[in-house]
């Protein structure tokens, strides 16, 4: 289910010129946690491997809690003032976010509904 979810987090999250570059970072983290997964493999038995691989999930699991809802996802569900203050979190007091927004609420309202 990550594999899915991220990319599209990542593609709603980031300015339009950064998209590619940051969209392939999952599927290039995903290869190298099983490039070390095998070279741990090679001197660790199964179950300290299966704990090994937990450490390093655990804070991301954690710092799931403070990654702020998608700016799109809530406009799509009529919340612009959400993803107003959304916005700004992701990308600081200084940007300009209603350009950004009045873009995606342009876009659901004649491509999507």
């Amino acid at each position: 289910m990550e594999i899915t979810i991220c990319p599209v987090y990542i593609h709603e999250i980031c300015r339009p010129a950064l998209r590619d570059v940051c969209g392939s970072f999952p599927q290039v983290f995903i290869a190298l946690g099983i490039l070390l997964c095998y070279i741990m493999g090679r001197s660790l038995e199964w179950n300290w491997l299966a704990l090994a691989a937990c450490l390093f999930l655990f804070p991301f699991v954690f710092g799931l809690y403070f990654i702020p809802e998608s700016p799109p996802w809530l406009i799509y569900n009529d919340e612009e003032d959400l993803a107003y203050k959304s916005m700004l979190m992701i990308r600081g007091e200084e940007y300009d976010a209603s350009v950004e927004i009045c873009r995606w609420v342009l876009f659901f309202f004649y491509v999507v509904l």
